[in-house]
């Protein structure tokens, strides 16, 4: 499955702190936590990176480039605690909180740990707290791995609902699998359709398309000729059937584009 944005990096990213929230006086003063380790992977360079505190500049500039940035709990946590190193407004990227997700399905928040056992059948291999032990005892290595096994959980959670449309929890007091249906994945295929309907249009080319109709959900192969795209309809003419159509964007399942090319009568008038 193609890529949300195809001109722009997509990359996961976690980070682990130097305090824990007893030392900074609750969960209100995040920004005063200060970051040990981040480390995050890029779609574009298909490779791992991994930070110190020192380091963080690097990763500034990168979201600087605006790209998509995925993770688990990061609106309200990561980016929290990454804000006091920024000379810009965190708020302003373009953000996947896989937490969101979940929050918007169930009404509740699930740890990384119960999503990964449900979706991957994998645990998480220590958390958070450890790792703020191992900074104090200056084992930052053991924080390093521990950060990146994180962000190849999230980075494998956000492939498995880009694929399947859901993602899936362990919920520890019903003993329970569940699936989380994820928006995401609906805004992915969306964007190839709108890509290849539009491109159909400027060139000018047939494309066949599968589109479900509304009697009985019943999908139907046309092959088009777009004369006209405004908002959620797209207006064409079926060559096989000989007439106009007037298709909602959002019934086309699969589309092809076609390497024949045709012209729009010029009697033509838009009715949309």
């Amino acid at each position: 499955m193609s890529s949300l944005i195809d001109d722009q990096d997509r990359i996961v990213f976690d980070l682990e702190t130097q305090r824990d929230f007893k030392e900074v006086g609750g969960r209100n003063n995040l920004h005063l936590l200060k970051i040990s380790v981040l480390s995050f992977f890029s779609f574009r360079e298909n490779k791992y990176y991994i930070y110190e505190e020192k380091e963080i500049a690097k990763f500034l500039k990168l979201l600087k480039q605006n790209p998509l940035v995925i993770g688990f709990n990061i609106r309200n946590f990561d980016l929290e605690v990454l804000k006091p190193y920024a000379d810009f407004n965190l708020q302003q990227i373009k953000c996947l909180d896989l937490m969101d997700e979940i929050i918007n399905h169930l009404g509740f928040r699930l740890s990384l740990d119960a999503v990964a056992f449900g979706t991957l059948n994998k645990n998480k291999t220590t958390s958070g707290i450890q790792a703020i032990k191992w900074f104090k005892n200056g084992m930052i290595d053991k924080i390093k791995q521990y950060c990146l096994q994180d962000v190849q959980l999230t980075k494998e959670i956000y492939e498995f609902g880009l694929k399947n449309g859901y993602i899936k929890a362990f919920l520890k007091n019903n003993t329970e699998i569940i699936k989380i249906p994820v928006s995401y994945a609906l805004q992915n295929e969306i964007s190839e359709k709108n890509k290849n309907i539009k491109e159909a249009f400027q060139s000018q080319k047939r494309l066949k398309i599968c589109y479900v109709g509304n009697e009985n959900q019943r999908v139907q192969e046309f092959t088009i000729e777009i004369y006209q795209m405004k908002g959620s309809f797209i207006e064409a003419f079926d060559t096989k059937a000989q007439k106009m159509r007037l298709l909602r964007i959002d019934s086309i399942n699969q589309s092809q584009i076609l390497n024949e090319r045709y012209e729009i009568p010029k009697e033509y008038k838009p009715k949309i």
